[in-house]
């Protein structure tokens, strides 16, 4: 097998992905692709990035905050105001409405599939971060989640907070930037699990990836939802690219 890369929030941004597995020399058929989740909205094609990242035989990616939405309505065909109004939702929806149904059930299992948290032998991936107070045993609770099949109009979740909980990320880059979102969250210790914990949901005012030796923290949300830049990495040795904007 290949390397083992990981991919920062796509939103939508089908070009972008196609710059960063161009630039990394990405094989298909040998290298492992990881995610961070948030592969949908803001950007000019959320349906492509999807078709193409439910074809690679070797995809191991976790749900995003904006992608549960999306599978929410895909099952209950109710979409949610919040998603529409404050995710940008709106775009994905009407891609959506012009794809045949055998096409949104094979995006819809491919999303219900997606876990919320994703354990490794040297890695964890989990969408914004470990909740404040949870451990390592919590942790692998919700790698084991599996959300329901159908949700009815009012939304039936798990319990997400590992797709926006921004505690254990902004603990680590505080230690960096005192000032940033100074006063907006918990301040969390290190979670040590002999693993490195791969997130993004959080923009990186930098725009470059985030990594924290105290926290075994890895961030990789460099801004690609908000005209900045996606970013490809390798795991193991930490070497990355990003797309051009």
């Amino acid at each position: 097998m290949g390397r083992n890369l990981i991919l920062g929030d796509v939103h939508g941004r089908i070009k972008a992905l196609s710059d960063v597995l161009g630039k990394m020399d990405f094989n298909p058929e040998e290298d492992t692709l990881y995610a961070v989740g948030d592969y949908i909205d803001r950007g000019e094609s959320s349906l492509s990035v999807l078709r193409y990242l439910s074809s690679l035989p070797h995809f191991k990616g976790v749900i995003g905050n904006h992608d549960i939405f999306l599978e929410s309505w895909l099952y209950s065909e109710t979409a949610d105001d919040e998603w529409l109004d404050e995710y940008d939702g709106k775009k994905t929806e009407k891609e959506f409405d012009k794809t045949k149904k055998k096409e949104k059930r094979k995006i819809a299992l491919f999303l219900k599939r997606l876990p919320i948290a994703l354990f490794e032998e040297k890695y964890i991936v989990v969408h914004s971060g470990p909740p404040e107070g949870r451990n390592e045993a919590d942790m692998r609770l919700y790698s084991k989640v599996v959300r329901p099949e159908v949700y009815d109009k009012n939304g039936i979740y798990p319990d997400i907070t590992p797709l926006v909980d921004r505690s254990y990320f902004l603990s680590a880059y505080s230690k960096t930037d005192p000032s940033f979102r100074k006063g907006t969250y918990s301040v969390v210790p290190p979670l040590d699990t002999g693993k490195r914990i791969f997130v993004g949901h959080t923009p990186i005012p930098t725009a470059v990836p985030f990594i924290s030796e105290e926290y075994h923290l890895v961030a990789l949300d460099t801004g690609a939802g908000h005209d900045e830049r996606l970013t490809l990495m390798d795991m193991d040795t930490l070497e990355y690219v990003q797309s051009n904007r």
